[in-house]
């Protein structure tokens, strides 16, 4: 059976996005961009099986739409996108796979760069030791063997300012005064051993 295209229209409450009519009845819709993708034209004829094609990119279209409002709110991971499109926006796994691939290639996803900028903020706003960094990371479904990579690149001598910086908040606190305490608290929070004493040593130096 065959299908003629008798009118696209653009949508007056999706801004860049197009109805499209199918012998005098609305039948779809495609971004901008799907619609350059698709070259469909007024008066086209179109039979089932690029029927299907047209709907399963309408479907992805509003996805990738779906995926794009997310971002707003920030940066995410494949694993997070692909929770929120299935679990959230209740698409299905088969047409999220194609548009979180798209997502990659588009740049809006990439896991590398999310793990730099996440460790580079942790750093900043609230220091953790590599242990925790992981921890933190693996919890946003990323790839173990990337994240180890990633992890490598921080140096001695960052780790080392982490961990000064947590030291000096929590003597502040009277029961970290106690530095027995407060090595088994940082013992805890994945710092080694031997970093924890050697800042130790230098913070206890200042005031000798």
């Amino acid at each position: 059976m065959s299908h003629k295209i008798t009118d696209i229209q653009p949508q007056k409450k999706r801004e860049g996005y197009y109805s499209i009519f199918l012998n005098g009845e609305y039948s779809f819709s495609l971004s901008e961009l799907d619609l350059s993708i698709a070259n469909l034209h007024i008066g086209e004829q179109v039979d089932e099986t690029r029927l299907l094609e047209l709907q399963k990119l309408s479907q992805q279209s509003k996805i990738y739409s779906r995926a794009i409002y997310y971002l707003r709110y920030g940066p995410r991971t494949v694993w997070q996108m692909q929770e929120y499109l299935n679990r959230k926006a209740h698409f299905e796994l088969d047409d999220i796979g194609p548009v979180l691939q798209r997502l990659q290639n588009d740049g809006y996803l990439d896991d590398k760069a999310y793990i730099e900028s996440y460790i580079n903020a942790r750093q900043i706003s609230r220091p953790r030791s590599k242990r925790q960094l992981h921890a933190e990371l693996m919890k946003k479904g990323i790839n173990p063997t990337l994240i180890n990579t990633s992890l490598e690149s921080l140096d001695t001598e960052s780790q080392k300012m982490a961990a000064e910086e947590v030291i000096r908040k929590k003597m502040q606190i009277p029961r970290f005064q106690d530095q027995q305490k407060l090595t088994e608290y940082m013992l805890r929070q994945g710092f080694p051993y031997g970093l924890i004493k050697e800042v130790l040593v230098e913070i206890n130096s200042e005031t000798s």
